[in-house]
């Protein structure tokens, strides 16, 4: 009875750890990259920043991105606008959740990450 009891202890602490790691950040949102489409095709009041490295961003991108990659985004602040939505892609959504919560001690608020990104895009892209 006493090895079920720290089983069940032990799993809820695991779930409790995975779900604290994997969670969104307060002040963050989702959407998803079919979310992003609707988005980009019917707005133009939010900022759509695309965080991957530069040679993935020339190898394809989504129409309407700025690309500023990750490991430059703290130098390059300066370029993203404070009053606007920022929404946040990469190539599978986690970059651009660091990028969100980078962002997020920044001062910015309006954050928004595309869970999936470049890899759950169905949509057109621009190819060279």
């Amino acid at each position: 009875m006493k090895n079920k009891f720290w089983i069940v202890i032990a799993s809820l602490l695991l779930v409790y750890l995975a779900y604290d790691h994997f969670s969104t950040p307060d002040g963050v949102s989702q959407i998803s990259a079919g979310e992003l489409e609707e988005l980009i095709a019917s707005d133009g009041d939010h900022y759509f920043l695309d965080v991957r490295e530069t040679h993935e961003f020339a190898e394809s991108h989504v129409a309407g991105m700025t690309n500023i990659p990750l490991s430059v985004l703290t130098d390059q602040l300066d370029q993203l606008p404070d009053d606007r939505e920022l929404v946040i892609f990469c190539r599978s959504g986690n970059r651009s959740m660091q990028a969100a919560e980078i962002l997020q001690s920044e001062g910015f608020e309006q954050l928004t990450n595309v869970r999936g990104g470049m890899n759950a895009w169905n949509g057109e892209t621009v190819t060279p």
